[in-house]
């Protein structure tokens, strides 16, 4: 793996990967509308798998949400800093006869970590490549960017990024990031 600082986290599947719903959708999106703050009350979902084969461990999923294994969730959980401010949602989902538990990673604080004037942020979209402010990004080891949406926007450190690899977890894509 290249020594690049952080890393973009993305789903990545094969043609025919299991993608799970929720049928029970209306109870989730009032949820992550909101950025910069923590659920509470929170009613575990049921989702399953509508389309494919199989559980990964960044689980495709209909509604652009951060929906991750046990195996990833520990990981994630082992270089959770201080400063990390994320929060774990428990969900199940089924597939076949086989129901496994999973997790929904939501951040409720976010980083003030990326370099505005060299990302040429016109207040919509970044008119280049987004870059983090290297300073700004040490005190944290994951976090998230909310101008980019809800699903793209993890970002960990190449210490994270290393364990995924090693531990050989399923359906992550890690895009190297872009620090001034």
């Amino acid at each position: 793996m290249t020594k690049y600082e952080i890393y973009n986290v993305y789903p990545q599947h094969p043609f025919n990967a299991g993608i799970a719903q929720c049928a029970e959708i209306r109870k989730i999106y009032p949820y992550f509308f909101p950025y910069n703050q923590s659920i509470t009350n929170w009613i575990p979902l049921q989702f399953t798998i509508i389309k494919g084969n199989g559980f990964y461990d960044y689980q495709a999923n209909t509604h652009g949400i951060r929906l991750f294994s046990q195996r990833l969730k520990d990981i994630l959980y082992k270089y959770k800093s201080v400063n990390d401010r994320i929060q774990w949602l428990e969900v199940t989902i089924a597939d076949k006869n086989k129901i496994r538990p999973y997790y929904i990673l939501h951040f409720y604080k976010n980083a003030d970590v990326i370099e505005y004037e060299l990302s040429g942020w016109d207040g919509k979209f970044f008119n280049t490549n987004m870059v983090f402010d290297k300073k700004k990004i040490q005190k944290y080891n994951i976090f998230s960017i909310p101008e980019l949406g809800y699903e793209h926007s993890l970002i960990i450190k190449r210490e994270i990024a290393i364990e995924i690899e090693e531990q050989k977890l399923s359906g992550i894509n890690l895009q190297p990031a872009i620090t001034n």
